[in-house]
């Protein structure tokens, strides 16, 4: 590698930045102390929970108990009410009812038990009236089911008594008092902890006879020292907080537990039951621990900071590399665009000098790729790379960007020396023997405003490139300055990007639709949807202006499906109306065959509107070839496959016409109108010839053929003279007209043309 192409891998590369090592080490063992600081305390915070982190699984099993009893309660006493039932009551026997009622309260703790009638009428276990027919939650209650209710501090077991005809009888009600004993609930080894049971309110209903009757379920708070855990979510969760407080530990451990409150659903009325507890910390292990943690991380600190000296003396030779190849361009080898960037931001930023971004590429490059194929495009791509790198001055900077776009960041004075310094670079490549033939396309954007972004310049210096002018073969290159008609182009394009949802709102784009007719029959066969757009105020926006804006934003997708859409509406009125349709074709753009679900989004569409699948034809571009010929074949495959007609539009306007027919598997050609307009006399027996073999090519193919541009009698006359029916779209025979009047067209379209 010689000094000048190492001067510019250094001036694209850059050079690498590091912190001093010292710094870094000083910083990682401060960074690394506090952690390992917070680490031992966080341990011991560690230890203090886990001390109680197996109460969560003893709160679960508290809950699921006392869900176990109030189940079994109720099903208890829905036996007893099942043998009541039985005895056939409300009969003159009540003895034995109230020794059924008897003993369950003396067998189960019960206050009271008592029957009472759908009016809330009966008698108590001792024989005392009993009326809750006044109760507020006695018209609330279910007769098919059981319910648990709490009315003035107490309890109610309330079971409904079904007969065996599926007749309510009764309600058996059992009372139980507010104050619940531990020993009947709480685990062995829980029992310095009290519960409550608390409604969807959290108002206490129940609560252990060792727990506070007074207890204010709003007092669990973090602001009074207590942590309020519902399933221990807070146990190891690090906050802010909690790291200061860990800190604070390593060196003042607590003497007592948080007290701990565990919250959990008891599966009755959206109730739940809550439990905490506090107790001493005495445990010698927790220090013991602690140091063992100090120690820990110490020698992890140390042995880290070793590491990271190696690892940074590796990462500086890595950094290096990783930077080339950051910048580096995979097609080219020489620096990308990203560098490219980087390198005319900063030259602009600094304000000393003036400069022009110049974007140029091959004219004709997509047909060099197919007749020389993408190796000898790239090795043409490298060439031009390297001569671009030899022509640049000092403070002056290039880059391969996309395809076989270049753009140059080029120091400027005036246009007429900038136009004799791209000439001259023009010349270099001509002169290059693999570059020998190649015509180039210049575009030049003044840098004098540094608030404009690289992007934007790069676009501009693209959208002045005059790529037309060099049909004219005698010149080499084409330079084109932007200029202010560009931006207001520019700002045009920007009002009709910004007015097009609004459009698509209120339905300002309108569908006509061109007339198709057979040759030898001339009667209307099918017909192909346009757009126009018209806007509110009356005036009309030409396709030709809005089409291209549309396509380069993207926008062209959505007004695609709006096309395809409102064809879809108007074959469904008119097949509502009676009338016989006929196809109609529908332009899809090559940004809308980019969407790898494009076949099954339109068969979705249609067959929303319920329409046969013959109805809609679908055009697909010959451009649209050259940009994913794969997923372009493999969509076109799926539509055909749901039975919808795929046309090629303005076949034999390309250059690869016979190639894309070989390869695509499509239902129609549509010939470009080129073949049939402007011809001299001289060249009409070579047209007519050409139309003819296309023509039987195609039939011989199996596929159908539109023609296009067919504008006179002569025409007509020669086409069906060569015996093939194919169909017609033409001024000849009709002009684009509204969809209304092509519903009209349709009315008669069994009547043959004068």
């Amino acid at each position: 590698m010689n000094n000048k192409e190492k001067n510019t891998i250094n001036s694209n590369i850059g050079r690498s930045k590091f912190l001093p090592t010292s710094i870094i080490i000083i910083l990682s063992f401060i960074i690394l102390t506090i952690c390992g600081m917070s680490y031992s305390g966080y341990m011991l915070d560690s230890l203090i929970y886990y001390k109680n982190s197996n109460y969560d699984s003893m709160a679960k099993t508290t809950a699921n108990k006392v869900t176990d009893i109030i189940s079994n309660d109720c099903s208890t006493i829905q036996d007893y009410a099942n043998e009541i039932c039985k005895l056939e009551y409300p009969s003159v026997n009540t003895y034995i009812v109230r020794a059924y009622l008897g003993n369950m309260v003396r067998y189960n703790g019960y206050s009271t038990m008592y029957i009472v009638n759908d009016d809330g009428i009966g008698f108590d276990y001792l024989n005392n009236d009993v009326d809750i027919s006044n109760s507020e939650f006695f018209h609330d209650l279910d007769y098919t089911t059981q319910s648990i209710v709490c009315q003035d501090d107490t309890l109610l077991y309330i079971i409904p008594t079904i007969d065996d005809d599926n007749q309510f009888k009764f309600f058996i009600v059992a009372e139980l008092p507010s104050v619940i004993s531990s020993n009947k609930i709480l685990l062995e080894d829980w029992n310095d902890m009290g519960f409550y049971i608390l409604d969807s309110d959290k108002n206490v209903i129940a609560y252990s006879d060792d727990a506070d009757p007074n207890f204010d379920y709003t007092s669990i708070s973090y602001n009074d020292g207590q942590i309020y855990s519902s399933n221990q979510n807070d146990i190891g969760t690090i906050t802010f907080s909690k790291f200061i407080k860990s800190i604070k530990s390593v060196l003042t451990s607590p003497d007592t537990y948080p007290t701990m409150w565990y919250e959990h659903s008891i599966g009755v009325n959206d109730w739940t039951i809550i439990l905490g507890r506090s107790s001493t910390n005495k445990d010698a292990e927790v220090k013991d621990l602690l140091s063992l943690s100090i120690a820990m991380v110490s020698t992890i600190i140390a042995t880290f900071i070793i590491i990271l000296i190696i690892f940074m003396v590796r990462n500086a030779c890595a950094n290096h590399k990783l930077k080339k190849a950051l910048y580096l361009d995979t097609v080219t080898g020489g620096t990308n665009w990203l560098k490219f960037k980087q390198d005319a931001y900063r030259e602009i930023q600094k304000g000393k000098n003036r400069y022009a971004l110049v974007s140029f590429d091959i004219y004709k490059y997509r047909i060099f790729c197919d007749i020389y194929g993408h190796k000898r495009a790239n090795e043409v791509l490298v060439e031009i790379d390297k001569i671009m790198n030899g022509f640049i001055k000092r403070k002056e900077y290039c880059a391969h960007n996309t395809a076989d776009n270049f753009d140059m960041f080029l120091l400027y004075t005036d246009e007429k020396s900038m136009r004799e310094r791209l000439k001259e670079f023009s010349s270099q490549l001509s002169a290059s023997q693999s570059l020998n033939g190649l015509r180039f396309a210049f575009g030049v954007y003044v840098a004098d405003n540094k608030n404009v972004s690289i992007n934007r310049m790069s676009t501009m210096a693209n959208m002045s490139k005059d790529n037309d002018k060099l049909k004219d073969f005698t010149l080499k290159e084409t330079i084109s300055f932007f200029t202010k008609e560009m931006h207001d182009k520019i700002i045009r394009e920007t009002e009709i990007l910004k007015q097009f949802d609004d459009a698509i709102l209120n339905e300002e784009f309108q569908l006509f639709v061109q007339p198709k007719y057979d040759l030898m029959l001339e009667t209307l066969s099918a017909g192909e949807a346009l757009v126009r757009w018209k806007k509110s105020d009356g005036t009309f926006i030409s396709p030709a202006e809005f089409i291209p804006i549309f396509e380069n934003n993207g926008c062209i997708i959505t007004l695609d499906k709006y096309m395809v859409e409102s064809v879809c509406k108007k074959q469904r009125k008119w097949l509502d109306d009676g009338l016989k349709v006929v196809p109609i074709s529908v332009n899809l753009s090559r940004a809308s065959f980019a969407d790898k679900t494009l076949a099954k989004n339109i068969l979705r569409l249609v067959d929303s509107y319920k329409l046969s699948h013959n109805l809609i034809e679908l055009e697909v571009t010959e451009s649209a070839f050259f940009d994913n010929k794969e997923l372009l074949i493999d969509t076109v495959k799926k539509l055909r496959s749901y039975g919808f007609s795929v046309s090629i539009d303005d076949f034999g306007a390309g250059y690869s016409s016979l190639n894309s027919l070989k390869e695509l598997p499509i239902d129609i050609v549509k010939l470009d109108g080129g073949f049939f307009r402007d011809i001299d006399n001289q060249d009409v027996e070579k047209s007519n010839i050409i139309v003819y073999n296309t023509i039987r090519l195609a039939h011989e193919l199996g596929v159908r053929v539109v023609a296009e541009g067919v504008e006179t009698t002569e025409q007509i006359n020669y086409l069906r003279s060569l015996g093939y029916n194919i169909l017609i779209q033409s001024y000849y025979y009709s002009k684009p007209i509204p969809s209304s009047e092509f519903e009209d067209l349709i009315k008669l379209s069994n009547q043959p043309l004068d």
